[in-house]
């Protein structure tokens, strides 16, 4: 007796052998060593000339490999219609978060998973969460990896897929938590793309044959976490980039890798510098437009137009009295952060904000509303005039009391007649809405002619002075 049948199975069989009947099924028995083995037994009873039952012939058959492997070809196309079930239940426009969770809630139906959880790996190495879910369903807010864990996990998903008994990590994330959930193995499958390593899939479970149990599903994480690299392997591509870009960035925050220069604005009539606008030069020679650009897909572009409009009116302290200081700002700043307000009036000059064209105006009322909010008030320009349908919407929603030029329009327009045409209407339209044009990139004496002739006020550009650090325009009568 192995102590796997009830007594009344035993019961069963006996009442068949003492009514002169065989009886036949599968048992589980014990051997001499104490392990378990399968067995198919035919039990006789041998009776005399009388009828009586003298003794029993039993034949049996060891089937605990042949069960095994029934065992494992069910438990494979369970895994099988699982993972199938996964792939139709996805959905193609899912976020690489939800797809992560949806992969993860699949796993979970595999037996005696506790918890399941895609991390993938950054540029740096460090493991980062994608989803974690747990069988009971309760909500787990994702941890990163430490580094040194990361490294390890790296090291090993390199080799391929492997289980382990857990052991308690007081610094691990979720130590305390599977604690709580009674895990005592752990299991981890890579996720790979093109041949190379971008991530793990983990699973945990508990229970005495936790780890034997996982072993044996290991196959089956594999193909989930195959699964994982086929729908997420771009979206991690991508998260690496962005992850790399928003580093980048943060560094040039953090350093201060950028200084402000400014270019004069003119009166065309009197040559008198009457304002500066303020521009930034990052110390790798970035393109500022393309820098901001990355800043505002990194998720940083107010942290670096803060930084770069702090340094700015710090240094315009040193430019001539008088001037106004023209500073690029984007209309999500001005609307959704109250420390350009407190920047603002650290400025030692009238201050004009530039909008900047690259994101686009979703409300145009809340940003009338967060200008007029402004103390000491500020004055408006809007770029690129002439340049698109954007830009006139720029003009007519927001009133700005300077219009600037599109360098477009100013290269050539001595012997332009329809540049001219065009300049001479955007001047006359300025003028009806109490607006005065800065015409923009202004290189030589002949475009400064024609523009004074159609009677644009102001101008910049190379021919008025190029972009310099401060204290080249500190001293008067400087050309930058």
């Amino acid at each position: 007796k192995s102590g796997v049948q009830t007594p009344s199975f035993y019961a069963a069989m006996w009442a068949s052998l003492a009514s002169g009947a065989s009886f036949t099924s599968e048992l589980t028995n014990r051997r001499k060593d104490g392990t378990f083995y399968r067995e198919e037994a035919v039990i006789s009873p041998v009776v005399d000339e009388d009828g009586a039952i003298t003794s029993y012939v039993a034949v049996k058959r060891d089937v605990t490999r042949e069960r095994a492997m029934e065992a494992a070809h069910d438990r494979l196309a369970t895994q099988r219609a699982l993972i199938a079930k996964t792939l139709a239940d996805l959905k193609a426009d899912s976020s690489s978060a939800a797809t992560a969770e949806a992969i993860c809630r699949q796993v979970l139906n595999l037996p005696g998973i506790a918890s399941a959880n895609i991390n993938y790996f950054t540029a740096q190495g460090l493991a980062m969460p994608l989803a974690f879910v747990r069988a009971d369903g309760a909500s787990v807010a994702a941890r990163r990896v430490p580094a040194n864990r990361s490294r390890v996990l790296r090291e090993r998903a390199g080799r391929g897929a492997w289980a382990e008994p857990w052991v308690r990590r007081p610094w691990h994330p979720y130590d305390r938590l599977f604690a709580e959930l009674g895990v005592t193995a752990v299991a981890h499958a890579p996720i790979t793309l093109g041949g190379g390593l971008i991530g793990t899939l983990s699973v945990s479970a508990g229970g005495l044959d936790a780890l034997a149990g996982l072993t044996e599903s290991l196959p089956a994480i594999a193909e989930f976490a195959g699964i994982a690299g086929a729908l997420l392997g771009a979206a991690i591509l991508d998260l690496n980039q962005v992850g790399g870009t928003r580093a980048r960035i943060a560094d040039i925050i953090r350093y201060a890798s950028f200084h402000p220069v400014f270019q004069p604005i003119v009166d065309v009539t009197s040559g008198e510098r009457v304002g500066y606008e303020a521009l930034t030069r990052f110390t790798n020679e970035g393109r500022p437009d393309a820098v901001f650009r990355e800043a505002r897909e990194a998720g940083l572009e107010t942290e670096l137009e803060l930084a770069t409009l702090r340094a700015a009116i710090a240094a315009a302290a040193g430019l001539p009295a008088g001037a106004w200081l023209s500073l690029n700002v984007s209309p999500t700043l001005v609307i959704g952060d109250k420390q350009i307000a407190r920047l603002l009036r650290t400025a030692d000059r009238p201050v004009v904000l530039e909008i900047t064209e690259h994101v686009p105006v979703a409300d145009y009322a809340a940003l009338r509303v967060a200008i007029g909010r402004l103390r000491p008030p500020v004055r408006v320009a809007v770029d690129d005039a002439g340049s698109g349908a954007a830009n006139l919407s720029h003009i007519v929603e927001l009133r700005p009391t300077f219009v600037k030029l599109d360098i477009g329009l100013v290269r050539g327009i001595e012997t332009d007649l329809t540049r001219k045409a065009m300049v001479f209407g955007l001047e006359h339209f300025a003028a009806e809405s109490h607006s005065q044009m800065v015409a923009e990139g202004v290189e030589t004496e002949a475009e400064l002619a024609a523009l004074r002739a159609i009677g644009v006020r102001y101008a910049q550009g190379y021919l008025l002075g190029q972009p310099a650090r401060v204290a080249d325009w500190a001293a008067p009568g400087s050309t930058g």
